[in-house]
């Protein structure tokens, strides 16, 4: 019996050796000389540390422990560059592009990008990015070419798409109370586009009309048609190049987001709420762009005063014929409805900057957001403060479109 017990220690004493060396953990046999008490990435007042290019020691860098290897691809540093560290270290890794340049995503022990932390604001932010030391690392992080500002993209086959350059600013996001009064003693009600609230948004460049068919099959090969699960307004719209795209749903408008972000080196993405009103406002603090005489909304858009709807084609109109707003943008009221990324919430007096949104749907269900109007609705409709919910991100009618935000 004691030599079945010998044996079985004899075992476990020659697999600990195997089970250390593979954690990387520093040896067992003395002090850790050089290792610190304060792990990297976290400073003693909870601050970030970096690893290294800060000109300091980074108090988790150490002769013995688990190893990092850097990779980058494309023109970039990442920071820390490499070394070896504390078993159990808690890094932050910060991909830092070249002038021309943006960083995509990371790969090997480290994944994700920016776009990922758009889609999903459950999802860590990518950069900078945390990695614990829990055995050795290998890191890549790669770096994209990015087109010039302002840029007319090459979509192929002699398709284009122009880029707005959208300055900075503040403005007073949602309707007023007296607005939504007034049209509450209509029979209408529009609460949730109160109560108003300052937002702060940073420069930005969006798509200079909504995405267009030609553009959408230049890119991804397809034009979205009548789903096989419809059950209401069954009918596609008349096919036109420089129509915008109908029955695109929140997803079909990220995935053209992703190869455009591909294609151009950017990042291009669905504008966020704030973003998306702010454009269409254009400066304007009243209902619609141009102010709050509807008598001439039919300068600026297409709805169904003008659109000729209900007709034989029940179809969208060219982009681009109507006027563009003070920032030249066409079709912000009217023509298809233009997806945003944000999930649908309730909003807040908060003073807000480069607000995203809720990182769900917290109100009755996952629903994302559309916003300005289309041919088939009513004035009303149209204006810059409304907000329409109708579906989650896999659905799709004939006048859901969108527009691009690209950084």
């Amino acid at each position: 019996m004691r030599s079945d017990r010998r044996i079985v220690w004899v075992a476990v004493l020659a697999v600990v050796p195997l089970l250390l060396a593979g954690s990387c953990l520093a040896p067992l046999d003395g002090p850790d000389e050089g290792v610190a008490d304060v792990q990297a990435g976290v400073g003693e007042d909870g601050s970030g540390v970096s690893g290294g290019g800060s000109g300091g020691v980074d108090p988790a860098l150490v002769s013995v422990g688990c190893r990092l290897l850097v990779e980058a691809q494309g023109a970039g540093a990442v920071d820390p560059s490499g070394g070896t560290f504390k078993p159990g270290a808690n890094l932050v890794l910060t991909a830092t592009p070249a002038p021309g340049w943006r960083f995509d995503h990371w790969e090997g022990d480290l994944t994700g990008g920016p776009f990922d932390f758009w889609r999903d604001r459950t999802v860590a932010p990518a950069n900078p990015a945390g990695l614990v030391m829990d055995g050795d690392k290998t890191v890549k992080g790669v770096f994209l070419l990015r087109q010039v500002e302002g840029a007319t993209f090459d979509l192929g086959g002699g398709v284009t798409m122009k880029l707005i350059e959208i300055p900075g600013g503040t403005f007073t996001m949602g309707s007023s109370d007296a607005e939504q009064v007034a049209w509450w003693a209509a029979g209408v009600d529009f609460a949730d586009e109160g109560p108003q609230h300052q937002v702060t948004v940073s420069s930005f460049a969006m798509s200079e009309t909504e995405i267009t068919q030609a553009q959408l099959r230049a890119l991804m090969g397809f034009v979205p048609t009548i789903p096989a699960d419809c059950t209401r307004d069954c009918f596609n719209g008349m096919l036109s190049d420089d129509r915008p795209v109908g029955w695109i749903s929140w997803n079909q408008a990220v995935a053209f987001c992703d190869a455009l972000s591909t294609l151009t080196g950017r990042l291009c993405r669905l504008p966020t709420e704030a973003e998306w009103e702010y454009a269409c406002r254009a400066g304007s603090a009243a209902p619609y762009t141009f102010g709050d005489d509807v008598a001439r909304l039919g300068e600026y858009a297409w709805y169904d005063g003008n659109s000729g709807w209900p007709s034989q084609d029940n179809s969208a109109h060219a982009v681009a014929q109507k006027l563009p707003n003070a920032f030249g943008l066409y079709d912000m009221h009217g023509n298809v409805w233009e997806w945003v990324g944000d999930w649908y919430g309730r909003y807040t007096t908060d003073v807000e900057t480069d607000p995203t949104g809720p990182s769900t749907d917290k109100i009755d269900g996952p629903r994302k957001v559309l916003r300005g109007g289309a041919y088939s609705r009513q004035g009303r409709y149209l204006r810059s403060a409304y907000r329409y919910d109708p579906s989650g991100p896999d659905g799709a009618q004939f006048n859901f479109g969108f527009r691009v935000v690209c950084e």
